[in-house]
């Protein structure tokens, strides 16, 4: 009887931990890791539509969003609403990404630092949103999927009151549209 509860003891856990690293991609996990972000979701979509007959799906919209919080900011010089070889360098980056799922839709959000007035500051936080928006347009993203917004000073990335803060808080960010 000892035997068989011991037996059950090192049995049981072996067969949960198993069935965990299948149930989640296992090995094929690792390879996914190191392989663009392009190539990333097509795994998860299928793995998406397999749990969904167990009952344990994730959304699509879910898989969405966590494709959009992935996508680099893109940071703007003072005063400027030109995108910067790096930015250029991020866009071209995320446009292939936006081509694995048509149903992404976003929303680019323009930002910029305190320096300004309100008026100011949401006009040219409107043109660096554009500015991204008309290069994802150049690069073959489709138009109904990009919507433009400007928070002006209003949402900082970082409240500081220094050079390196108000880096931070000039740029154009990805969110889900509505």
């Amino acid at each position: 009887m000892t035997r068989k509860i011991c037996v059950s003891f090192v049995i049981f856990p072996l067969l949960i931990l198993s069935g965990c690293a299948t149930s989640k991609g296992g090995v094929g996990n690792s390879a996914a890791v190191d392989a663009p972000a392009a190539q990333q979701a097509p795994p998860s979509t299928s793995v998406a539509a397999e749990g969904s007959a167990s009952g344990s799906a994730i959304s699509p919209s879910t898989l969405r969003d966590g494709i959009i919080t992935k996508l680099d900011t893109i940071y703007f010089a003072f005063d400027s609403h030109l995108l910067s070889e790096a930015g250029r360098k991020s866009l071209q980056d995320i446009a292939p990404v936006l081509s694995v799922d048509p149903q992404i839709k976003l929303t680019i959000a323009g930002h910029c630092d305190e320096r300004g007035s309100n008026s100011y500051n949401l006009s040219l936080g409107d043109k660096r949103a554009s500015a991204i928006r008309n290069y994802l347009l150049s690069l073959g993203v489709a138009a109904e999927r990009l919507e433009t917004v400007s928070f002006g000073e209003e949402r900082p990335a970082d409240p500081g009151y220094d050079e390196a803060a108000w880096a931070k808080n000039r740029r154009g960010e990805f969110l889900p549209a509505n």
